[in-house]
């Protein structure tokens, strides 16, 4: 609980500096959240806790929103989504005062995961033309492209003696399981790059079927967030695309009446099946790691089988 009130204290001590910064440079820092949010591995430490770049400038915003709705200067626009979530933080925040044993840890984390659905909140209300939105369109795709890039670029050099950070290749991972074996660039570790990779992957495919626009730029989120899809080792993200798939199809065509374009998307499907076959057949650790992952890709024996599936 100290640890709860301290963040409190140190919120309202920067609430004046947090307000001034996001109403200076309120497009600069909403434009720069995509980035941040690569930046998963690099935290600002603050005592003995640590915050992510991407949460300073949620944070920021969210004080400048509320300020300005305080003042009369602007509606605060709470879109369905955004009440849903605010129902899961309540039913969050209930549980874990009432059954977990560690109620301060369990709060922060909810409260860790609701900075992260603040930032869906603040994109429903700035922007709000069809520049804003393209242009943080923009910035999210080469963002994730860069990113994407990193974490391969960390894992082929590492695999081909040249460690530079951003991967785990020691084959002693492999044998141990004590680290993620994988690549992660500069998110926190492979499980989390697995996770964003495929984020990544199904936001492209999801534009490549309904025809975007911007195809070769999509087409070039894909085709890094694929490859490192693969690169992360992460069971959780592979199971979690294939289910994400499912939904994307049947979300444009049951909810939203749109035309799939299924030519637009076996392409990169093949690219992904592919590459998972080259890693399937590869010799050394890495073909090795990634065979036992494919085979126990839902082992019901394994501790953390129910976890990947719950986190799909």
């Amino acid at each position: 609980m100290e640890m709860l009130l301290l963040a409190a204290v140190v919120l309202l001590a920067a609430l004046p500096l947090l307000a001034g910064a996001a109403i200076v440079w309120r497009r600069a820092l909403l434009l720069s959240i995509p980035w941040l949010a690569t930046l998963n591995g690099l935290p600002v430490r603050i005592g003995s806790n640590s915050v992510r770049l991407d949460q300073l400038a949620a944070g920021a915003l969210a004080v400048g929103l509320l300020l300005a709705v305080v003042a009369g200067r602007r509606r605060l626009y709470l879109d369905g989504t955004f009440r849903w979530l605010l129902v899961f933080f309540g039913l969050s925040i209930a549980s874990s005062a009432v059954n977990s044993p560690m109620p301060a840890y369990s709060l922060a984390q909810t409260v860790n995961v609701a900075s992260v659905w603040v930032v869906y909140l603040l994109l429903v209300n700035h922007l709000e033309t069809p520049d804003e939105r393209s242009r943080f369109f923009r910035s999210y795709v080469a963002s994730a492209i860069v990113a994407c890039a990193i974490g391969i670029t960390a894992f082929l050099s590492s695999l081909a003696g040249f460690p530079v950070g951003g991967a785990q290749t020691d084959s002693s991972t492999t044998e141990t399981l004590a680290m993620a074996y994988g690549a992660y660039g500069t998110m926190f570790e492979p499980n989390i790059f697995g996770s964003y990779s495929q984020s990544a992957f199904l936001i492209g495919i999801g534009l490549l079927a309904v025809g975007s626009v911007a195809a070769t730029r999509i087409r070039l989120l894909v085709g890094a967030a694929t490859v490192g899809l693969i690169l992360s080792f992460t069971r959780a993200a592979w199971i979690g695309t294939i289910a994400g798939l499912g939904i994307i199809l049947w979300l444009a065509a049951r909810h939203f009446a749109v035309r799939i374009r299924p030519t637009r998307i076996l392409a990169p499907i093949g690219a992904v099946a592919a590459g998972g076959l080259v890693m399937y057949i590869l010799p050394g650790p890495a073909g090795d790691f990634f065979r036992y992952k494919v085979e126990n890709l839902v082992n019901i024996f394994s501790s953390t089988a129910l976890v990947r599936l719950m986190s799909v």
